[in-house]
């Protein structure tokens, strides 16, 4: 093979590469908006796959398949770092980055101790620090 057919099977796989399926698990209107539109500025032709409680996003996993988590820590239907342990048990695999309003520094060490990838404080999802923890979440997978 030469070097330009080489090239050109290169350029055609990255082609080919579908757009990062994330899944995003909010239960506000207004944060999921501006969470949604965080993730746009880094993945513009992201699929975005919602869900307002665990219960939503346990179906969500089992019938499509996110390549990304992203995650509130406060849902009506769990709390905390226990959110986390319930969202890994759907799937260990697929990376997580936890979204939250709670700036403490009992929410930061509780949910490091779980598996994920990164926080984003919604004070802070608008900020280059925001977009390098989505796009390195995703390279994690």
């Amino acid at each position: 093979m030469n070097f330009s057919a080489g090239i050109s099977l290169v350029l055609n796989d990255i082609n080919k590469k579908e757009p990062p399926r994330i899944l995003v698990i909010e239960d506000d209107e207004k944060d999921l908006f501006l969470t949604r539109k965080a993730i746009e500025q880094v993945w513009p032709e992201c699929v975005f796959l919602t869900a307002e409680s665990l219960e939503q996003a346990y179906h969500i996993y089992r019938s499509d398949n996110p390549d990304l988590t992203v995650l509130d820590l406060n849902l009506s239907d769990a709390y905390g770092a226990q959110t986390v342990k319930e969202v890994r048990s759907f799937n260990y695999k697929i990376p997580i980055v936890v979204v939250t309003g709670n700036e403490d520094a009992y929410t930061t060490s509780s949910v490091y101790g779980s598996d994920v990838k990164g926080i984003v404080f919604k004070s802070e999802l608008n900020s280059k620090k925001a977009k390098v923890i989505f796009e390195n979440a995703l390279r994690a997978k």
